[in-house]
């Protein structure tokens, strides 16, 4: 798909199964948008789902905004993206893999919501966003085992539901 968006009512679902494909690239606007209260992206059984170039040169076109996005078994890529990659997401990788690099922010977590969770071997790289990695209006971020970044290799378990400053660039592997 190209030039256009996908854009989802509340509470509705979309599901992309059985090894499919599905991307979405050169929008002047969002990528993929619900209204506030969510929809939900199932990406499953090694499914592929890229979001690449949201760019209008305005500040505005965000790759991902309000779903609940599940990946399991599968791969997620949103790069390249004006504003932010994914904003008021819940991400879920279940023994999956995702890059978010690229984009001004990677991702922007709200109050409330699961931003970031990963289990069973899950990898996610983030490379080259503007400002920010993860940048935490609030939610929880919960990696597994620990999140790597920058030249102090850190570690961070779990992040409470509450304002927290942006994790610095890189963020390595997960």
């Amino acid at each position: 798909m190209e030039n256009h968006g996908i854009y989802a009512e509340n509470g509705a679902i979309i599901n992309v199964k059985g090894q499919s494909k599905l991307t979405v690239k050169n929008t002047t606007y969002t990528a993929l948008m619900a209204n506030k209260k969510f929809a939900d992206f199932n990406i499953e059984e090694g499914s592929e789902v890229t979001v690449d170039h949201a760019r209008h040169d305005d500040g505005i076109p965000n790759g991902i905004n309000n779903f609940k996005i599940k990946v399991v078994n599968s791969t997620l890529t949103v790069t390249d993206c004006e504003k932010q990659g994914l904003v008021r997401c819940w991400l879920t990788l279940d023994n999956s893999n995702a890059e978010i690099s690229g984009n001004g922010i990677g991702i922007c977590g709200n109050n409330g919501t699961d931003v970031l969770i990963m289990k069973n071997g899950s990898n996610l790289t983030m490379e080259d966003n503007g400002t920010a990695g993860i940048f935490l209006w609030g939610g929880k971020v919960k990696v597994g085992k620990r999140l790597l970044y920058g030249e102090a290799d850190a570690e961070i378990r779990d992040i409470p539901s509450q304002c927290r400053p942006a994790l610095p660039q890189p963020v390595d592997r997960l």
